[in-house]
């Protein structure tokens, strides 16, 4: 089945944001430029969402960094092995820093773009007063995304597509899906990546499938439950999905070519940034935490797929009457409205990274913001499919279950996935990011402190 016929808004290109530059630089959110320009590398070149994750997560973290170590507004990131930026100089350009760290991560990850990255580097840093503050800006924050970059340099993103797999061929486990049956698994070592915010993924991995061994749980009432669902829902044939469930499968669907999952949420963000106003600081705060949380919640989806090893609808479906439940019925010509991920189905990789940016956008700007949000389903940069939302809670829900409606995941994968996901997410705002306390609060605080105790004390 072909997706919707285009329509609605047109997403800008690269060549929109360059001249648009030119002339309203300083009304410009540097933060959102640049996350336009990753964008646009992920979707030209179709890059894996765990990679995009990553990728943005760098991005972002170096502008925020690169801001905060010199406005001090709000902690700085740290991690594993990476204690952060230290202080900038004092005075020094924000907006200086957050286009030099911008530049020097772009440049780095993606060098044969350089040129064009420079360009729109020179631009912003025209619309930047010469002086002091500007100089001391462009070399802090290059300096604070040069060490950043060298902290990830080791994390083993570069060896993740060459690590083995092999499959177990049995009845439960994974196999290569149509329609290509790519001999190569999608990032099979991407579960050995270093996590950006903790020491390994143990305190967020779901819980798998739950019952001892593989075929007590093919035999339960839950799957069978998940498995007609997806049969019923998920088909390109189907009689039983509405063209409203039709559309918000190919919503959520971010195949490859798109800005992938990591990407929606990234454009949803810069529609809530600047609905909000947000200043440079908060800006840089909101995508560096949200972009975090995503690439943590990638690392934790692979670990988990890979450790489950667990089949596509695709696949269970077509084995049906061998998989010793009662209740499911096989049908080898069914076929799902959308392709399958080149990757074990548990949990849902969409699902998880939704639960993870939506955690974190609900918790920054608060979850019952109202926005609308216009996706590209095929790539092509223009706008395809429109939808307003309530919260960001009920876009997550909307991102898992299209995935059911798409035939490409079940539903105890999708919740799993949520789950795990707002655990990453609920994680990163409790460990980073948050308000440093003023020092004239902070001394409220202690002595308030001091009086609690004495009266305690007197009341003895």
């Amino acid at each position: 089945m072909e997706p919707p016929s285009t329509s609605f808004i047109t997403v800008g290109r690269r060549l929109a944001l360059f001249l648009a530059l030119g002339s309203q630089v300083l009304r410009a959110d540097i933060v959102r430029d640049w996350n336009q320009e990753a964008l646009a590398v992920i979707r030209d070149q179709a890059l894996s969402p765990a990679y995009a994750s990553r990728d943005l997560a760098i991005l972002h973290t170096a502008i925020y960094n690169a801001v905060e170590s010199v406005a001090g507004t709000y902690t700085q990131f740290s991690g594993v092995g990476y204690a952060g930026a230290g202080s900038g100089p004092s005075g020094a350009s924000l907006e200086a820093a957050a286009a030099a760290a911008a530049y020097t991560v772009m440049a780095d990850l993606y060098p044969t773009q350089q040129s064009h990255f420079w360009n729109v580097y020179q631009t912003q840093l025209t619309g930047i007063s010469a002086g002091q503050a500007k100089t001391d800006g462009v070399n802090w924050g290059s300096t604070v995304a040069t060490d950043l970059l060298l902290w990830r340099s080791t994390d083993g993103a570069v060896d993740a597509s060459a690590a083995s797999y092999t499959e177990v061929g049995q009845i439960g486990y994974w196999q290569r899906t149509p329609p290509l049956y790519d001999p190569n698994p999608e990032l099979p070592g991407w579960k050995n990546v270093k996590l950006f915010s903790a020491a390994s993924t143990a305190a967020f991995s779901p819980p798998g499938l739950g019952i001892t061994t593989r075929s007590d749980y093919l035999a339960s009432s839950g799957y069978a439950t998940d498995y007609n669902q997806v049969q019923s829902l998920g088909s390109v044939s189907s009689v039983s999905r509405t063209t409203d469930q039709t559309n918000l499968a190919w919503y959520w669907s971010a195949a490859p070519g798109t800005v992938t999952t990591a990407g929606q949420w990234n454009e949803i963000a810069q529609t809530v940034a600047f609905d909000a106003g947000m200043t440079i600081q908060d800006s840089a705060r909101l995508f560096a935490a949200m972009n975090v949380a995503m690439a943590d919640a990638a690392i934790v989806a692979w670990e988990s797929a890979y450790a489950v090893d667990f089949w596509r609808p695709v696949t269970a479906i077509a084995y049906g009457d061998s998989d010793g439940n009662g209740s499911t019925i096989g049908d080898e010509l069914w076929t799902p409205l959308l392709d399958s991920a080149n990757l074990p189905e548990y949990p849902s990789t969409v699902s998880t990274l939704s639960g993870a940016a939506a955690g974190v956008l609900g918790a920054i700007v608060g979850n019952g913001t109202t926005f609308t949000y216009t996706a590209d389903i095929d790539g092509d940069g223009i706008g395809d499919l429109t939808m307003t939302y309530n919260s960001f809670s009920e876009a997550a829900d909307a991102a898992g279950v299209s995935q059911i409606y798409g035939g490409v995941a079940f539903g105890t994968s999708v919740e799993d996935g949520l789950a795990a996901g707002q655990d990453v997410g609920s994680y990163i705002m409790a460990n980073n990011f948050a308000t440093v306390p003023e020092p004239g609060s902070a001394w409220l605080v202690a002595l308030s402190t001091v009086g609690l105790l004495v009266r305690r004390r007197r009341g003895k």
